[in-house]
């Protein structure tokens, strides 16, 4: 890649009828100038992605964990609803087990 000083260090030969010196001067100098700038561009904004790339990888961490912890959460809320219906069932057994109990104590006792 040429750099911007070896624009501005850049000669012509002389010849009989060629470049107006000065002009060709002038335009290296400027293209010179234009080309460091377009450089110092370039780095600014290789340092820009780079930033970007780092905030890209730490944003992608968190959704990664936030996800992670949804599915967590996902499952757990499934275990408590069926922990719960477990339990609901059992009482409801031991309710009806109870009544019948209740029922055939009362049956005996009306029986007696």
């Amino acid at each position: 890649m040429i750099t911007p000083l070896e624009i501005r260090q850049q000669k012509f030969r002389n010849s009989f009828r060629g470049y107006d010196r000065e002009a060709v001067d002038a335009f290296l100098t400027a293209l010179s100038q234009e080309w460091e700038r377009q450089l110092e561009l370039k780095r600014n904004l290789q340092d820009e992605l780079e930033q970007l790339r780092g905030r890209y990888d730490t944003l992608k961490e968190v959704e990664d964990m936030l996800h992670k912890t949804l599915i967590q959460a996902e499952q757990s809320a499934r275990d408590t609803l069926e922990n719960a219906r477990q339990k609901a069932d059992i009482r409801i057994r031991e309710a009806e087990l109870k009544a019948r109990e209740m029922v055939q104590k009362g049956v005996e006792e009306r029986n007696t």
